[in-house]
């Protein structure tokens, strides 16, 4: 009859302030992605060009060629990715002999986000992306 009262809450309010919660984790992490995204796409890019760059240097003895072969697979590997030319830099150096080493390095210059609030709060944070690959020049490579 008078048997312990059990004490009912409302928990509508609990659930609320989680969901809150857990859609704020969602929304830094969404943001995060934005920001951040567009960087490993860029370095992605500059290393492919760098590691293109480097092979296609190294497929002759002359060394004139050998920068403009290594210099045009970067500039075309970059425009597969839809980075414009303007950005670019492309320096390339070695010693075009049989087992000799050539190095081809990228740089790329970028803004620092597309996110209008960022741009605000970082004025003028242009960053540079490098790539550099060193290889070997062909061995067995035929003067041509």
């Amino acid at each position: 009859m008078g048997g312990p009262k059990r004490l009912v809450r409302d928990e509508g309010g609990q659930a609320l302030f989680e969901m809150g919660l857990t859609l704020f984790f969602y929304l830094i992490v969404f943001l995060g992605v934005l920001a951040f995204a567009p960087r490993v796409y860029v370095r992605l890019a500059v290393d492919t060009a760098a590691y293109d760059c480097a092979t296609a240097a190294v497929e002759t003895l002359n060394p004139v060629r050998g920068v403009y072969q290594g210099r045009t697979a970067a500039m075309e590997t970059l425009n597969g990715f839809r980075l414009p030319a303007s950005r670019v830099k492309v320096q390339i150096w070695g010693v075009w002999a049989r087992g000799q080493p050539v190095t081809c390095q990228i740089g790329y210059t970028h803004a620092g986000s597309f996110l209008p609030w960022m741009d605000s709060l970082f004025p003028g944070a242009w960053s540079k992306t490098r790539g550099r690959v060193t290889l070997l020049v062909e061995t067995f490579k035929s003067q041509w």
